[in-house]
């Protein structure tokens, strides 16, 4: 009997879904405006932003990223997590 392991290492060292590497490769044909100047990033933005009722969406680089920037959002300057 083989004994399954949890990993609680980060989102960014395991690899992507089949499905999520073929949206990939279908939305990388072609050329578009680079730095969130693109068709899909304005649309990410939108349906993210209607999902959560929210005016925007900011896109982070990992999940460290978006926890700081999270954190940041819900302090004063003076306020910390402990």
């Amino acid at each position: 009997m083989t004994t399954r392991r949890k990993s609680f290492g980060s989102d960014n060292h395991a690899g992507a879904h089949p499905e999520i590497l073929r949206a990939m490769a279908e939305g990388g044909q072609g050329d578009a405006l680079p730095y969130g100047a693109d068709e899909w990033t304005a649309r990410a933005a939108e349906e993210l932003a209607a999902a959560f009722g929210a005016r925007d969406a900011l896109f982070v680089f990992n999940g460290t990223a978006a926890n700081v920037l999270g954190v940041s959002l819900m302090l004063k300057p003076y306020e910390a997590v402990i």
